[in-house]
């Protein structure tokens, strides 16, 4: 595609589409049909606005993103060290993109314990250590010591310099704006409540998705973060809103088809939710003169 913003904006609209997808899959893997996964999926494409638009930025948020849904995703359904191992791979992806991923792999690590006990373990760490080590150290020593830099020293060095504040206000306004249901309905979810039935795999959803929370919280908290940094909040809270709604139409868990007034009522839950994520998204793409102005300033620092 060449040397222009293009390819980057295309990697990223396309990984924010395999985020969605993978939440869709999450959910669909816990409750075996369609319409509350889709639902979950919608959800998360809704936050396109709160997420600061980021979505689709020629920058690493959606990519990263993508690559640690698919390493949580990978260690649901792996059975084998085999599987493990891919996931663990993925995940230093994830972290290779995006450090603050590195949030999930405490849970994948105790998913593959669960799952193959020390064999997976290792066969995780091993292809996590592995991937990330070999990377790091070719990037460090292409770049002569800046990949070090940026990627550990400098962030380090940031502290959270003003965003104090955001130590309850991320809590009190920025998670639930807009969500106040979903983000009910994934309390619900944690807490235990009876009026939502779960999954024997309930514990990996939730330890996942307090820590895709957790690692917002803490990116929010460093100086210079954005609104692009409540990506992965927004993509767990998607998840567990799916697992909700689906825990609310059902009795048991292993019951495949809910009850006909559950299932309508949490169906106008969802909708309710949705209207709510609404907004005038085509203010976001840029008229003529931005247009314009964009090409110029890119020529500007081509040629200078």
């Amino acid at each position: 595609a060449g040397l222009s913003f293009l390819p980057l904006r295309l990697l990223s609209a396309t990984a924010a589409l395999a985020s969605a997808l993978l939440v869709v899959w999450l959910v669909r893997i816990e409750t075996r049909g369609w319409l509350f996964p889709a639902l979950a999926g919608l959800m998360f494409l809704g936050t396109f606005e709160l997420s600061g638009a980021w979505f689709d930025l020629a920058r690493e948020d959606s990519l990263a993103l993508a690559l640690a849904l698919g390493a949580v995703a990978l260690g649901r359904v792996a059975t084998t060290p085999r599987g493990l191992g891919a996931a663990g791979a993925v995940a230093a992806l994830a972290l290779l993109t995006k450090q603050s991923t590195a949030v999930v792999v405490p849970a994948l690590l105790v998913q593959a314990l669960v799952v193959a006990r020390w064999r997976g373990a290792l066969a995780f760490l091993g292809a996590f250590g592995a991937v990330t080590v070999v990377a790091a150290a070719y990037l460090h020593l292409q770049s002569a010591g800046w990949f070090w830099y940026y990627t550990v020293e400098l962030p380090l060095a940031h502290g959270m310099k003003g965003r104090e504040v955001l130590l309850v206000d991320f809590w009190r306004f920025e998670l639930p704006a807009r969500i106040p249901l979903a983000l009910t309905c994934a309390v619900l979810f944690l807490s235990g409540s009876p009026a939502v039935a779960r999954s024997r795999h309930a514990w990996y959803c939730a330890a996942v998705a307090l820590s895709l929370i957790a690692g917002s919280y803490l990116s929010r908290l460093h100086m210079g973060s954005f609104l692009n940094d409540l990506m992965p909040a927004h993509a767990a809270l998607a998840w567990l809103f799916g697992l909700a709604l689906h825990g609310m139409s059902v009795s048991r868990p292993e019951l495949r088809t809910p009850a006909p007034r559950a299932l309508a009522a949490c169906c106008l839950l969802a909708v309710v939710q949705l209207v709510l994520l609404w907004g005038d998204w085509s203010r976001y793409g840029p008229g003529r003169r931005a247009g314009a102005a964009g090409d110029a300033l890119v020529a500007l620092v081509r040629n200078y």
